[in-house]
Order: structure tokens, then sequence, then C-alpha cells
């Protein structure tokens, strides 16, 4: 009887850890969610304003044309009328003297054609009105396609009194000949974490100081949800201000059951680099002093890279690669499409972290991040395609240490990858098992 209530209470155990560890991934999601749509609103804004800057400076520049255009008119018509009184004077004071000669000089001048003034014709329109329309009418094409996806006005919103108090929204359309209301988007994050706090219990600050802190679930102390992606994930907590680079992400301890997640990868043979080798059971890859005679084919790479055999599109996976004897390198993952002249993390389709020139670095779409730290002996790379989250560690089993993590985007499957170079010979990476502390032969 004792046994069985003992097993009941850790099966309860069990099942509120469980809908704990739930509970907190939705914070994540709820947090990573209002980011994301922060983040896309925000570049929408910005193309906007780039577009508005760039429609009114074509207009601006057809006004500037037009003003041109009537200036030099007016002062060739102007400069005509000055000519024409001229000559009018000179007739009519020749009139007056010697109508006789008057005459004769301009029977001869009627005759030559030379003296009379050249007829008016249209002036040559510099002004392009067709310019003018095609801008509005793009700009009217843009505000319609806008204005075409009804998702969000059909969806729940709140009421509109707590959008423009929560959020700053204006809850009606400013009065004809009125300037809009001014929006502050200062407060829409401050106030999505009150009203997730209220929700979800997740606290938006942390406690003044002197004052003690707030009471948090058992089961994890730090219960403050940015606290808690920086330390799960890596993930910033703040988006970098405009014109910054991303934020390096603050190293922290990894989740203890990354291991139930490992999956055996070995490197693909089809699409390793002439100038790199592989040991016979497809874990090791070298860097060669010759170029090595593989079969030509459209997988193999002209870089010094190499794929896996596997690849993954959904659920969470978990790989080690040793780089103990690497002197520069990139571990990561690319898509499928990779070009085979491309580097990791040197195009859309891969993400990497890399160690070259004596430091480490995170890298994605051709943009470098730098990272703390000294060399990594070993790195784990952590996948999970559901939540679209690409992670890197450094070291073994419960000292491992997050180096970087990654928001991913991808259409395609993706493949474990690495890329390798070094002068001296013999430079090698090296996966490992990740439940075993030696590397694989």
């Amino acid at each position: 009887m004792i046994r069985d209530i003992g097993r009941d209470i850790t099966s309860r155990e069990e099942l509120v850890a469980s809908r704990q560890n739930a509970h907190r991934e939705i914070q994540i999601l709820l947090r990573n969610s209002q980011r994301n749509v922060s983040r896309d609103f925000l570049e929408m804004r910005h193309y906007l304003e780039r577009q508005e800057g760039g429609a009114l400076w074509r207009i601006r520049q057809e006004q500037d044309a037009a003003q041109r255009e009537m200036q030099d008119s007016v002062a060739t018509v102007t400069a005509e009328i000055s000519q024409l009184r001229e000559r009018k004077a000179h007739l009519e004071e020749k009139l007056q003297y010697d109508w006789l000669d008057l005459l004769k000089s301009e029977g001869t001048v009627c005759e030559s054609g030379t003296q009379h003034p050249c007829p008016l014709g249209d002036p040559q329109h510099l002004f392009d009105c067709n310019r003018i329309v095609e801008t509005t009418q793009v700009i009217s094409e843009m505000k319609l396609s806008l204005l075409a996806h009804p998702l969000l006005e059909e969806a729940p919103c709140p009421p509109p009194k707590l959008m423009e108090e929560e959020f700053g929204v204006p809850s009606e359309e400013p009065a004809a000949g009125q300037p809009p209301m001014p929006v502050s988007p200062a407060r829409a994050p401050q106030n999505l974490l009150q009203l997730m706090e209220e929700e979800f219990g997740v606290p938006s600050e942390e406690p003044a100081a002197g004052q003690p802190p707030m009471p948090v679930s058992p089961a994890r102390a730090p219960q403050n949800l940015l606290q808690l992606m920086e330390e799960e994930f890596g993930v910033p907590s703040e988006e970098p201000a405009a014109g910054q680079p991303p934020m390096p992400v603050s190293p922290a301890r990894a989740p203890q059951n990354l291991l139930q997640w490992a999956r055996k990868v070995w490197f693909d043979p089809q699409t390793v680099s002439s100038r790199l080798s592989l040991s016979s059971n497809n874990k090791t890859v070298t860097v060669t002093a010759a170029n090595q005679h593989y079969p030509e084919g459209p997988l193999r790479f002209k870089v010094s890279q190499v794929l896996c055999a596997q690849s993954f599109s959904s659920g969470c996976c978990y790989w080690q690669v040793c780089a103990r004897q690497g002197a520069s390198w990139g571990i990561g993952v690319a898509c499928a499409e990779i070009e085979r002249t491309h580097r990791l993390g040197r195009n859309h389709l891969s993400w990497c972290v890399e160690w070259a020139k004596g430091g480490l670095s995170a890298w994605h779409s051709d943009q470098g991040i730098g990272l703390p730290g000294a060399k990594p002996q070993l790195v784990g790379v952590f996948l999970d395609c559901e939540a679209k989250l690409l992670s890197f560690y450094s070291g073994t089993g419960d000292s491992q240490v997050l180096l970087h993590s990654y928001r991913i985007r991808f259409s395609s499957r993706l493949f474990p990858a690495v890329w390798l170079f070094g002068l001296s010979r013999g430079t090698s990476l090296t996966i490992t098992d990740p439940t075993s502390r030696e590397p694989d032969g």
C-alpha cells in the first residue's frame, strides 16, 4: 500500500514537472512570437518609410524639372519679346523719317526671309506626367495589397480602448483634415510583458534593489522569462539598435536533456571536397596535401566542406563534433540547395560557428558575430525543427556551455555540415558519439 502511494506521488510529481516544462515552453513561444511580430512590423514600417521617401523624391524631381522648364521657356519668350520691341521701335523710327526707304528695305527682307522672327512653336516639354501617374498607381497598389489581408481583422482582437491604452494604437481614425494621432511604440513591449505576467504568471521585471524576490515555482528558481530565454536558448532579450550588429549571446549552461535527442550521423562521401579525405567509417574528415581523385558529381563541394549523409526536417536532434585537431573550421548546418562553391554561413542557406584567425564567431547570410571564449574542443549542435531553433554548445556532459543560438528559417531538409581548412597536413574534425566522452576513431 505505501509503495503504491509512493509510486502515485512520484507519478504526479513527474506530471507536475512535465506541465511546468510545457508551461515554460509556452512562455518562450509567446515571447518569441511577440518579438517576431514586433520585428516584422518594424521592418515593414522602415520599408514603407523608405518607399515613401523614394516616391516623394521622385515627385520632387518632376516638380523641379517642371520648374526649370517653365523658367527656361519664360526666359526664351521674354528675350524674343525684347527683340520684337526693339525691331518695332526701329521700324517706327524709319517710318517717320524715310518711309520710302523702309518700304524698299522691307521688300528685300521679305524676299530674303532673314529678318523676320521665327514663328513660335510648341515648347519641348520636359515634365513627364506618366512618371507621376505610374508612381501614384504603384503606391495605390501597395496600399491595396496591404489592405487585402483581413486575417488580423477577422481574428479576435482586444477592444479598441485596450488597444489604445496598452499598445498606443488609436481606437478611431482621425477626423478629416486632422493629423494622425501619435503612437507611442515604446509602450507595446513592456505592456505585452505585463499582459503575459497577468495571464501566465511570468514576472515582467526584476524586483527593485532591496526588495525580496518574487515567489516562483520550486521546480525552477529563475522564472523571469527574459533570463530563462537567455539561459536555455541564448536568445537575446532585446533587439539591437538600428544600424548596430546583432548582439552576441551570453554563454549559458546547456539543457540537461540534450542526449535524449542524440542522433548518429556520418559524412557523405558524395559531397566531400577533393581537398579533404574521409576515414573508413566516414566519421573523420582530414585536410590533405594533394587533391583526392574523387568521382565528379553535382553534390561535391568545390570548397573544403562536406555534408553528412543524414538530414532533418522535423523533431529535435543533437550531434557532436570533436574539433581538437582542427586549426580553422566551421561547424553547422546547411540546406540541400546550398551552392557547392559557398562556404558555411556565407549565404542564407547555412548557419555555423567558426574558429579562424584565433577567434570564435557565428555566421549566417555572410554576417559574422564575434563570440567570447577560447577554442572549443568539442562542439555540440542542437536542432529543434519545430521551434526552428539552432544552438551551438561547447564542452561535454554537464559542463556544456551555450555558444550561440539562431532562429532559423528553412523550407527543405537540413544537413549537418563542416568546413575545414589548414596548411598543415592532418588537420581534422571528427563526429563523436554524444553518449561517450571519447571521439570515434
